[in-house]
């Protein structure tokens, strides 16, 4: 964009409802509005860097992780704030200058899975934001998981399995329905990983 300040720093990236695509852009403190044609057709500055986007399945509300705060940021499609919540649960891990949060995943049914990077625990959590405070509802998975420094995730519902990207880490986890499907539905069941991909 014309007016930026610094080079993009495109940290995320997920496609809206109608089809567009939001950016969330870490060096210039904003989210890119971009049509089907990659054209970037508005943007909304925030008050901190963002590490991640997702937007729920209405597409009526826009999910963004503010790693400086430790914050998930609720924004309506019209870039009006909804609110700004302090993932606690996910704390910096002092010994590491990385960011916490990082990845953020909105599933199917609009549950809200938040990736905590070099967070301590490291964990993949999933959250409740409803407008008025921040609840975690369950611990998805865990490093007793084999999760280390989780930075992505995508819950696949046709197939029933959670991917899970690591910071600098070639492979994938991908976790199946039957291990991560009772988590995801708020029990504290134990599961396992189901296998390891190479990704890069």
């Amino acid at each position: 964009m014309e007016n930026d300040s610094y080079l993009c720093n495109i940290t995320g990236i997920c496609e809206t409802a109608s089809g567009e695509f939001l950016l969330t852009d870490f060096n210039n403190k904003k989210v890119k509005l971009l049509d089907q044609f990659y054209r970037v057709v508005g943007h909304c500055d925030l008050p901190g860097t963002v590490m991640a986007c997702a937007v729920n399945p209405n597409g009526d509300r826009i999910y963004l992780t503010n790693e400086e705060y430790n914050l998930l940021v609720t924004i309506a499609s019209d870039g009006t704030l909804i609110s700004e919540k302090n993932i606690h649960v996910l704390k910096r891990n002092l010994e590491l200058a990385q960011p916490v949060p990082s990845g953020l995943h909105v599933t199917d049914n609009g549950q809200i899975l938040v990736c905590g990077g070099m967070s301590d625990p490291n964990a993949i959590v999933r959250v409740n934001d409803n407008g008025k405070y921040l609840a975690t509802l369950a611990t998805v998975v865990t490093g007793e998981d084999g999760v280390k420094s989780p930075a992505s995730a995508c819950y696949r519902n046709q197939y029933g399995a959670l991917i899970v990207g690591m910071w600098n880490n070639d492979s994938i986890m991908v976790f199946t329905q039957e291990s991560i499907t009772p988590n995801l539905c708020g029990s504290s069941l134990k599961y396992t990983w189901a296998n390891v991909h190479k990704a890069c």
